[in-house]
């Protein structure tokens, strides 16, 4: 029986993972009948192997909403019949339109980046191991020669992997038509997308024109083309591991980099097919959701020293000073000009970096700013007399330092290699000391770079904050951390 088969399949595919035992399993279900029998295995066999399971079904609306309305239905009324916890999104009007626009992709790319968001924010919110795909052997052929006959680089001709992260798909070695034999066997009803039959989507037409004939007059091609695939993936494996291949740095410490940086010569010998991969692997660690296109790839990989950075989809890159910087385009909300005076007691946010004020004899209020919200601390300046004025590098800003010597802040910023799309987002500072001096800085530390002070003073700068310089010096500090 084909029943006994999938249940084999799948329990083999549940002993590969570790950490299921005990923990939650997020299941993707649309309906339809892949992730109908992928919810119905995780379900029969979550007694066997002590996981709980919860499912989320989105309701796009590219449909009518009697079809994709009643998939959602469909699902959460079968949920609710085994007392599953189930989790419909409904998405909003103009939501799916707005994230295809700003990705510059199609229809289907859009709902599937929308959908793994969706997904891995509520796998985090109901502090899940694994979700759980429908995709079967058939998905994994259809990629295969979708990703062929769109030109896919190296990496492209691995297919879908069994496991990316916290994404899981057991029915990977399963044929469709098993799929269906198993449905009947068990008698489990599901939903039918009636777009799969519309040949105006590419994967529509490979599965629907060019399958068939390959069937008729190539028999045995899936099988090959499965083995090459396992091929490739060895090959992508071992130039994994290519001699000297350098590592990918963040720019600033913390859990979350905008931006990433390698040594440029490092970069410069590399073949180019080895860079290829190095910056698919750094737009991977910056946001693994984005799909990168390999001609922007390429684009960043022939870059030359001394040429402007180049930008493409949400991603940036280029050389600076003696390092080569990947790096996410930052939101247009970012803010490129701001100025505001801090004073004891304040805590003001900008572009997710957190300048708290508090004064000498104040350090037990000192986490006052940050509740809430996960920090990586960066540093603490003063003691000053008064507030502090901070604003944002401006064109043309200059600091005079002690010896008299006038330094622009481009000069300062490029001389130490910020990459030029950085610069403006820097903060510098002006304040007063209890001398009645007063002192200028750039606070490069924020993104990772040196700071500058116009004083010869070192100890205004610290990583670490002393409860003894808090009582035996008076004054104002500043604590200054970024959001993460």
């Amino acid at each position: 029986m084909v029943a006994e088969l999938i249940e084999n399949i799948f329990k083999s595919r549940l002993e590969k993972l570790e950490n299921l035992k005990g923990s939650r399993v997020l299941v993707s279900v649309s309906g339809g009948p892949d992730s109908m029998a992928l919810l119905n295995l995780t379900l029969r066999f979550s007694p066997v192997y002590d996981y709980r399971v919860a499912v989320c079904t989105v309701n796009h609306k590219i449909r009518p909403e009697e079809e994709s309305g009643g998939d959602a239905d469909f699902v959460e009324e079968y949920c609710r019949l085994r007392r599953v916890y189930c989790r419909r999104i409904d998405l909003k009007p103009d939501e799916l339109q707005d994230v295809i626009s700003r990705r510059q992709g199609g229809l289907e790319d859009g709902a599937r980046f929308l959908r793994y968001k969706i997904l891995e924010n509520l796998k985090e919110e109901l502090d899940a191991e694994y979700i759980f795909l429908g995709h079967n052997k058939n998905d994994q052929l259809e990629t295969l020669l979708m990703r062929f006959l769109q030109g896919s680089g190296a990496s492209g001709k691995n297919g879908i992997s069994f496991l990316r992260r916290c994404f899981y798909r057991p029915l990977l070695e399963v044929e469709k038509k098993q799929i269906f034999e198993y449905l009947s066997e068990n008698n489990i009803k599901y939903r039918v997308d009636k777009t799969n039959g519309d040949i105006s989507y590419l994967r529509n037409r490979i599965r629907n024109v060019l399958v068939p004939v390959l069937n008729d007059s190539f028999p045995g091609w899936d099988s090959g083309l499965i083995s090459g695939a396992e091929k490739a993936f060895d090959e992508e494996t071992a130039l994994d591991c290519y001699p000297g291949m350098p590592s990918w740095e963040p720019v600033f410490s913390g859990e979350k980099a905008s931006f990433l940086r390698v040594s440029g010569e490092d970069f410069s010998r590399l073949p180019k097919a080895i860079r290829i991969r190095l910056l698919f692997s750094g737009c991977n660690l910056l946001c693994d959701r984005e799909r990168v296109s390999y001609p922007l790839i390429e684009s960043f990989a022939v870059k030359i020293r001394d040429s402007a950075f180049s930008s493409g989809g949400n991603f940036t890159a280029g050389f600076a000073g003696e390092w080569y910087y990947l790096g996410l385009l930052l939101e247009k909300s970012m803010e490129k000009s701001y100025s505001f005076v801090i004073r004891p007691g304040d805590a003001l946010t900008v572009n997710d970096v957190l300048f708290r004020a508090f004064s000498s004899g104040g350090i037990e209020n000192l986490n006052k700013g940050i509740q809430g919200k996960k920090t990586h601390i960066i540093g603490y300046l003063g003691p000053f007399s008064g507030g502090v004025s901070i604003q944002n590098c401006k064109k043309g800003g200059s600091i005079v330092f002690s010896n008299g010597i006038e330094r622009l802040y481009k000069k300062l910023l490029s001389g130490e290699g910020v990459p030029p799309v950085l610069r403006p987002y820097v903060p510098c500072f002006q304040a007063f000391l209890e001398s009645g001096d007063c002192v200028t800085g750039i606070l490069g530390s924020v993104f990772g770079f040196r700071n500058w002070i116009s004083v010869p003073c070192p100890s205004l700068f610290s990583k670490d904050f002393s409860e003894d310089i808090g009582k035996d010096k008076s004054g104002t500090y500043i604590l200054i951390a970024r959001i993460i």
